[in-house]
């Protein structure tokens, strides 16, 4: 009796997963087209994707997430990149003003009083990393994000980036 609760509580924690308002959702499936066919008398050689980041060795950081939000709503930026030699945190925060954008370095940037520090979209990386900034649209103005790939002692820049969007 146990072991068959044990495995439906399983089976619905695989099925389901927790969104940004708290209500559980069903996961999608993602959905991969039929390979394409090359024509016999052409050469196979393998597609090379459209975009590439290049991380080996070198610190990469990027945000990406939509840049139109309905109002009253939750939406995710995600934050990625790759962390090498002594970078080892994100630190990333809302910009209320985006009217000078984002500083190129994190120690300039906290310096800036429409710029808060936000708890999610930061934390301690090393390696290829993505994390998510969780937000609510709770005004139609115009926001943006500023993150920093630094190093938690120094607070040396070795990377920043930002997003915009408005909420409508």
């Amino acid at each position: 009796m146990l072991g068959s609760r044990i495995r439906t509580v399983v089976a619905l924690t695989a099925v389901f997963a927790v969104g940004a308002t708290g209500v559980a959702v069903a996961g999608k499936k993602k959905h991969h087209p039929p390979p394409k066919t090359h024509h016999a008398a052409k050469k196979h050689h393998k597609s090379k994707p459209k975009t590439k980041t290049k991380t080996s060795g070198k610190n990469t950081i990027k945000v990406t997430g939509p840049t139109a939000n309905v109002f009253h709503h939750y939406f995710n930026e995600t934050v990625s990149g790759n962390a090498t030699g002594n970078a080892n945190r994100v630190i990333s925060g809302e910009q209320v003003n985006p009217a000078g954008g984002c500083a190129s370095t994190y120690t300039a940037e906290i310096h800036n009083s429409s710029w808060y520090q936000w708890p999610t979209g930061t934390g301690a990386v090393h390696g290829k990393f993505s994390m998510v900034a969780k937000f609510y649209a709770r005004n139609h103005h115009e926001h943006g994000i500023c993150s920093y790939l630094i190093n938690s002692g120094t607070r040396q820049t070795f990377a920043h980036a930002s997003r915009f969007w408005n909420n409508s």
